[in-house]
């Protein structure tokens, strides 16, 4: 239940998370577990992620969100609420069904979809890997409020290449333990 902020430039070892590229030195624990001792499939299934380029597949609304199928519609649209995406989803012809492209959606939305996509696993690890590098100002600010809400119990390692991205993170979270400050 840590929120942790990692500041480091570009290829600085972020893929080591998922065991991308296998670490030389050092350890990375999860859980209190070397990384390297847990299979590459349970690992990856351990973590959520926010990438700083969104991803979507071209593929419905529904897929996009649940690829294996293992929740139920009133869970989708829960989780597209919080991602404040609903609204934009129940406007497609075919709602959850609904194909989407690589321009079905801005950038910012495409990064909402990930945090909807990241809400639905519910694990207890969330990365979010520079996740307002490409957001406008309102998704900037939401993104944070909503992972301090929804992730309030999750450990969140936060990656930034610039420490104000950390900043700004973590005075969403001193918030909520000093109301006061601004």
């Amino acid at each position: 239940m840590r929120k942790i902020g990692i500041v480091g430039r570009i290829g600085a070892g972020k893929i080591c998370f998922f065991r991308l590229v296998e670490i030389e030195e050092g350890k990375i624990h999860i859980d209190g577990q070397d990384i390297r001792l847990i299979s590459l499939h349970s690992l990856r299934r351990k973590i959520s992620v926010i990438p700083q380029t969104p991803f979507i597949f071209s593929a419905s609304v529904k897929y996009n969100l649940d690829p294996f199928g293992k929740h139920t519609d009133e869970d989708l649209w829960k989780v597209l609420e919080f991602a404040r995406l609903r609204k934009k989803v129940e406007g497609f012809p075919l709602q959850l069904e609904e194909l989407l492209h690589p321009t079905s959606l801005s950038v910012g939305e495409k990064q909402l979809v990930c945090l909807a996509r990241a809400l639905i696993r519910n694990n207890h690890i969330l990365l979010m890997d520079e996740v307002t590098a490409n957001a406008d100002r309102d998704t900037d600010i939401f993104v944070p409020d909503t992972v301090k809400q929804c992730f309030e119990k999750c450990t969140v390692l936060t990656i930034a290449h610039r420490l104000d991205t950390i900043e700004i993170l973590l005075i969403v979270y001193l918030k909520t333990f000093f109301p006061y400050i601004r």
